[in-house]
């Protein structure tokens, strides 16, 4: 007999009417077999019908249980939050009901004591009403504490918004602290944390704590040097002690533990991912988790300091008779050849600082079996040409150029994404525009009124270009045919054109060949 009960269908069999059945069967022949063979198949089929008559009950009976447990829990539910409301439990019930991961108790329809098939009496809800109460204490706690979680976040909001307006009025390129940095200072956590929920807070009581703040920007710098400093000094593979002069030589490298880029001071103080939250942080300070941001390398577990790109730096310098003393920001001026990476198919690997120090310490895929590169300096010429063919391959619509952090508006100061660029002065800055100003001007024009931020996506900031060797004074133009900026020579183009034509005047009569044509 097949039957649905349970999971899976099952057959059951009566195995002494099998027998029985399997005699019968035995005993006849011919016409007569085939008669009671007919009237077994017509028994089973009558059989299965009534089965799937009585399944069926069977499920109609089990559902209007079902619904009416159901109904019984929901009343009991209404019931046991109408005496919770009669209380002033009625918003701890609303925000159970909601999704706050805050709060890990589940809703309150499916708490234990709840969701019973039992009709609420005075007997059960005074059993009952004292952990519920409890419960209910907890809930309104963690209401309070998501309120002013999400008030602290406003707050912060505001002073991102108030040290923005105070970064407008520094020079360009300015290092200042991020706002989890400035917000832990005490004088800023007391208005933010401090200042009860139900007080706004606005621009005018962060003025008091803005009018030192130099002071405090001073101190916070003296304090992440101090941090550098030490971390230097901390690894055993350090000879030689650090001291703040050290940080200043561009030859001083460390490495971001997230993007896994190599970066140098200054940068090093600005770097995107020692400020930003990321999955892995595992932070259990409510007050930085509501702003959204960290202090600048937080518990030391996004920058390192590293010894052996460290080295690489000072060994590239000491090749190229540079010396080791140069500052990061005229070594961002130098242009670099690997020598191991030149072949006649690919061409030359010409680079900047301090993507060079990148390649030598893990890049270069043609070291020797000693693991040595070999790095060249450029030349005057190629390296002015190489200045000519980075500007030229400029495109601020594709790629790596639309990076949201990489853009600064030389006006305001504010860090603006590359999408939001032409909004941006459009509505902040009219009066630098023409009123039909269009995307396409934007486009040719960006670097009047935008300029890369220090921390800019590497492949903006120093991103290798391979070129072939060729003449000069019939090349230069040609290699950047096919790049964005043609069409138009801006002044910045002009100007380094200018520059490489006064140098081909020069040396016209020189046997110096230069690389001139791109892949």
């Amino acid at each position: 007999m097949p039957t649905t009960a349970g999971r899976y269908r099952q057959l059951y069999v009566n195995i002494h009417m099998l027998r029985q059945y399997k005699a019968e069967e035995d005993e006849l022949e011919g016409h007569e077999l085939e008669l009671w063979r007919s009237a077994k198949r017509a028994a089973r089929d009558a059989q299965l019908k009534h089965a799937k008559r009585c399944e069926q009950w069977n499920q109609t009976q089990s559902e209007n249980r079902s619904n009416e447990l159901e109904d019984i829990r929901q009343q009991r539910l209404e019931a046991i939050k109408g005496k919770l409301t009669e209380l002033g439990w009625e918003q701890e019930i609303a925000f159970m009901e909601d999704y706050n991961p805050e709060f890990e108790e589940p809703p309150l329809s499916e708490h234990k004591l709840v969701r019973q098939p039992k009709a609420l009496t005075e007997r059960i809800w005074n059993n009952i009403k004292d952990p519920l109460v409890e419960l209910m204490e907890r809930a309104r706690a963690a209401r309070h504490e998501v309120a002013f979680s999400a008030t602290i976040k406003k707050r912060g909001e505001l002073l991102s918004e108030v040290l923005k307006t105070y970064a407008s009025s520094q020079p360009l390129h300015t290092i200042l602290p991020s706002l989890a940095d400035v917000a832990i200072m005490p004088l800023f956590k007391t208005i933010i944390q401090g200042t009860p929920a139900a007080e706004g807070v606005t621009v005018p009581h962060f003025q008091l704590a803005m009018a030192n703040f130099s002071e405090a920007v001073a101190k916070w710098r003296q304090s992440k040097d101090e941090s550098l400093v030490h971390s230097i000094n901390r690894d055993p593979r350090n000879k030689v002690p650090a001291t703040l002069t050290t940080l200043q030589d561009g030859t001083t490298v460390f490495l971001c533990l997230r993007c896994r880029e190599y970066i140098s001071y200054p940068r090093v103080l600005i770097h995107r991912c020692a400020t930003a939250i990321a999955w892995c942080d595992m932070i259990k300070d409510r007050y930085l988790q509501s702003l959204g941001c960290k202090p600048w390398n937080y518990k030391d577990a996004v920058l390192r300091y590293n010894p052996e790109a460290s080295a690489n730096a000072r060994s590239i310098l000491r090749d190229c008779s540079l010396g080791g003393g140069l500052i990061d920001h005229d070594m961002g001026d130098l242009r670099f050849e690997c020598l191991k990476c030149a072949s006649p198919r690919d061409g030359r690997l010409l680079m900047k600082w301090p993507i060079v120090v990148e390649h030598v310490t893990g890049r270069c895929k043609n070291k020797d079996a000693e693991g040595d590169v070999q790095v060249a300096q450029l030349s005057l010429a190629e390296q002015t040409l190489a200045e000519l063919l980075e500007y030229g391959k400029m495109d601020p619509v594709l790629g790596h150029w639309c990076h949201s952090y990489s853009w600064v508006c030389l006006e305001c100061k504010r860090v603006v994404p590359w999408s939001e660029s032409l909004k941006h002065l459009k509505e902040k800055h009219p009066n630098l525009i023409p009123v039909d100003f269009t995307e396409e001007q934007h486009t040719k024009t960006y670097d009047r009124y935008f300029t890369l931020h220090l921390d800019a996506e590497r492949n903006i900031l120093c991103a290798p270009i391979k070129v072939n060797v060729n003449d000069p004074i019939h090349g230069f133009r040609d290699s950047i045919g096919s790049y964005p900026l043609v069409g138009e020579v801006d002044p910045r183009l002009q100007q380094i054109s200018d520059k490489f034509t006064t140098w081909v005047a020069l040396n016209r009569n020189t046997q110096e060949e230069v690389v001139v044509q791109p892949d």
